[in-house]
């Protein structure tokens, strides 16, 4: 495909523009990810958790590094001439180092990590679960709660409410660019079983709710893309806390999960969100509160 070629994807509409990325992202990190696959499968059973589970961690977080080198060339070879300021592509997508960003980072950081840890605590209020010590040593789940937070929520920042979000804004109004987002962002954490599916409908209804906070959350700072990657980092920084640390016991076995949160989630529950629509609130009050009265409502 010629040059000439790959720019008029600027003029396509926005889910043929995603999928082209998408296309070539597969494509191209495909050699890598067999490579991997067949060098543990050479050294080590597949069948055994750690090997699985280190085999997710690189070739998903492989998968990550190569988005972040391919984006700025995709956007370059395809807008340059056509759209310069979206050939910029971080920039483009609020993910630039100010002070601005970073002050929104720890702000986003601190609402995440302390609503989410109210959630906890409330259903210890309620005597739904006790806390217990720490199953593991502080610093390997500190340490480990940092590195896997913050790398999860940059990567699915910059790839869902950086980029994803950010293309179908230029084609659609700010609702539809919004719901659209979160329920790309949402699919793609449930793809399962029917079965599972079935059974965990609160944890897609919360990863929905979740996408759209962070959407909004981002619009709230003027499109830069810091406070969401605080916002998602210290969510899971507690979750991660709680469920690898093994802090809590449920006691309660009356008390249904979908009320407290399948798999240890709060957000995959009724008490989760019921917070996740309280944030909702709160950063579209911020948004418009930014935008001025006049601005369009977006919820």
């Amino acid at each position: 495909m010629s040059i000439h070629s790959l720019r008029r994807i600027a003029k396509y509409p926005a889910p043929v523009r995603i999928l082209a990325f998408l296309l070539v992202l597969v494509l191209g990190w495909a050699p890598f990810a067999a490579a991997i696959y067949f060098y543990l499968g050479s050294k080590s059973n597949l069948r055994d958790p750690e090997v699985a589970n280190l085999l997710n961690i690189l070739v998903m977080g492989g998968l990550g590094a190569f988005f972040l080198l391919a984006l700025p060339w995709w956007q370059r070879l395809v807008y340059v001439g056509v759209s310069p300021h979206r050939a910029r592509a971080f920039r483009w997508i609020g993910m630039v180092a100010s002070r601005r960003n970073g002050w929104g980072f720890v702000k986003g950081w601190a609402i995440g990590f302390a609503s989410t840890a109210l959630l906890f605590y409330l259903q210890g209020l309620c005597g739904w679960l006790e806390w217990q010590p720490a199953q593991r040593p502080w610093s390997e789940v500190i340490g480990g709660g940092i590195l896997s937070s913050f790398g999860v929520a940059l990567a699915e920042e910059l790839f869902f409410r950086g980029w994803i979000l950010t293309e179908l804004e230029v084609d659609y109004s700010p609702k539809v660019a919004l719901w659209s987002s979160s329920a790309v962002f949402a699919a793609l954490h449930f793809i399962k079983p029917l079965s599972d599916i079935l059974t965990q409908l609160p944890q897609f209804a919360g990863l929905w709710l979740m996408g759209m906070v962070l959407a909004v959350a981002k619009r709230s700072e003027g499109q830069r893309l810091g406070i969401a990657v605080g916002l998602h980092a210290g969510m899971i920084g507690v979750i991660y806390l709680v469920n690898v640390g093994q802090l809590i016991h449920h006691r309660n076995p009356r008390v249904s999960d979908w009320i407290t949160g399948i798999y240890g989630l709060p957000n995959a529950g009724l008490i989760g969100i019921t917070g996740l629509a309280g944030l909702l609130a709160y950063f579209n009050w911020c948004q418009r509160k930014v935008q001025g009265s006049s601005s369009a409502e977006l919820l």
